[in-house]
């Protein structure tokens, strides 16, 4: 089979059911973030020396994603504010129990939050405040968009790792694209030693560091590429392609490279750039559902994605007869992380 891009035939991907997996040019952003709270002293108000209940406090601090929940002993949960400041909502007596637990963790990747001075007894104004930490390696930061104007390629066809991940917080884990969808999210681990090339117009690309073509305005840009785009052809058992800002196939960034052929074959869960031949790879790539060893030495391969089940999902929704979904399916974001693996 043959993924083609931007052609019609003999595309697997660019139009009719063929060989193969089909690729073009560009469009799209949007940006994914955390907030990094900073610390302060955890609040505790308490009433004049002889009142009787006292309200317990607290701050979150580090690197905190959306998702962190939080719960006393008595079953409610706990508002936080946008700097990281929180209260029980009910004043406690003198002398009763306290505890504050983590309902659930941030949703940012590797994102860890424990409780210090989470639990005691209320003794008036020594109550000790609480304090919830959050660690990890990081998010990604937005990076400010840039318009560059017309004219050509502005990196003149050659983009490096080094620039792609410039700025991307340190990790121990390996370099992985975690990419979301409305069936689940899908974690892919790249092969940046392997395929230097391939991995940083990839990541070059999602994180917004790659410049790419507008291909309505016509100008060159550094933007979010993926976020948004559709997975525009789908074959139940073979795999899912997405990655043309333009939705049809035919799209791409407004520049290809060259293939990187290495020993990576065709698994289940393979990740490589879709093609119209040779040396024509821009922005469109496949997920393999299956193994599909005829593709292998015609393709860029340069990373594995997880887990089946998700790929499963989005690789069995329906679709028309030229193989593009019915409902929409998007790439929600695209996030690029070198967290560890949870």
């Amino acid at each position: 089979m043959r993924l083609l891009v931007g052609t019609v035939l003999a595309g697997l991907l660019a139009g009719s059911l063929a060989p193969g997996c089909h690729s073009g040019d560009d469009d799209q952003d949007v940006a994914d973030d955390a907030t990094d709270r900073g610390a302060d002293d955890g609040a505790i108000e308490t009433a004049d020396e002889g009142g009787s209940t006292f309200t317990i406090g607290g701050t979150v601090s580090g690197l905190l994603g959306t998702g962190l929940a939080l719960q006393d002993n008595g079953g409610d949960d706990l508002a936080i504010a946008a700097d990281g400041a929180f209260t029980f909502g009910t004043a406690l007596p003198n002398g009763s129990a306290y505890a504050v637990t983590v309902l659930a963790q941030p949703t940012g990747p590797a994102q860890t939050c424990t409780v210090a001075g989470g639990s005691g007894t209320v003794a008036g104004a020594n109550v000790t405040s609480v304090a919830v930490s959050c660690g990890g390696c990081g998010a990604d930061a937005p990076i400010p968009e840039e318009t560059l104007g017309s004219g050509p390629d502005p990196e003149g066809g050659s983009f490096t790792l080094a620039e792609a991940l410039d700025g991307l917080p340190a990790g121990d884990g390996p370099l992985r694209a975690i990419i979301r969808t409305e069936h689940g999210d899908v974690t892919c681990t790249l092969e940046p030693d392997l395929v230097p090339n391939g991995v940083a117009n990839f990541v070059g690309l999602a994180r917004g560091r790659r410049p790419w073509l507008d291909p309505a305005a016509h100008v060159w840009v550094k933007r979010r590429f993926y976020d948004g785009l559709l997975f525009h052809r789908i074959i139940d058992d073979f795999m899912i392609q997405g990655g043309d800002p333009l939705g049809t196939g035919f799209g791409g960034p407004g520049y290809q490279f060259a293939d990187e052929i290495t020993s990576l074959r065709h698994q289940v869960g393979t990740l490589a750039y879709a093609n119209s031949g040779p040396n024509t790879n821009g922005s469109q790539f496949y997920i393999t559902e299956v193994a599909t060893g005829w593709l292998d030495g015609s393709y860029t391969i340069f990373g594995s994605c997880e887990p089946l089940s998700v790929i499963q999902a989005l690789a069995a929704v329906p679709t028309n007869a030229s193989d593009r979904p019915l409902t929409d399916v998007h790439m929600l974001s695209v996030e690029i992380t070198r967290c560890p693996l949870p």
